[in-house]
């Protein structure tokens, strides 16, 4: 039965399982102690929100949420760390939130990311490391383009019916 109580509550432990594991990982790649990462999860995973998003049909939001956190850690991720790795998690997870398909939430954690890469940019200005800074940020902008690219017939889709 597509809709009904049951159908809902079957696919939500699968859910809460994906929010809490993919928030660990979020937590975990941007170096904090993995226990905290645990509690963290844990907690962003089981937040009333999620029960009440869910129970109310907005799938997309709550998978919009739940790809938001790793995406954002995979930006400091690039930008702090591995720029390799982070730009290759950036494009996947970036795919997985446009894929969502809930642009609300998407702008709302790009703003996050700027945000972020202007405070790296100070950073990377007052350390005289600019031109690191400059390849890492590269490597982001091609992976938000495949990320786009993964996701180019629904976004089109959605741009050729706005002027209806």
């Amino acid at each position: 039965m597509i809709g009904s109580a049951n159908s809902r509550m079957a696919a939500t432990p699968r859910m809460y399982s994906a929010v809490i594991v993919i928030s660990v990982v979020a937590v975990v790649m941007m170096g904090i102690n993995p226990w905290i990462g645990i509690i963290a999860g844990l907690a962003y995973g089981l937040s009333t929100y999620f029960f009440l998003i869910i129970d109310a049909g907005h799938i997309t939001k709550m998978w919009a949420l739940v790809y938001a956190p790793p995406l954002v850690a995979s930006v400091w991720y690039a930008l702090r760390r591995n720029m390799w790795v982070g730009a290759i998690l950036a494009s996947l997870f970036g795919s997985l939130e446009l894929g969502a398909n809930h642009p609300q939430i998407t702008y709302y954690f790009l703003l996050v990311c700027l945000a972020m890469w202007i405070s790296e940019f100070v950073f990377a200005v007052k350390d005289r490391v600019v031109s690191s800074f400059a390849y890492r940020t590269l490597l982001l902008v091609t992976a938000a383009f495949l990320a786009l690219g993964s996701n180019l017939s629904p976004l089109w889709y959605t741009f050729e019916h706005q002027k209806y």
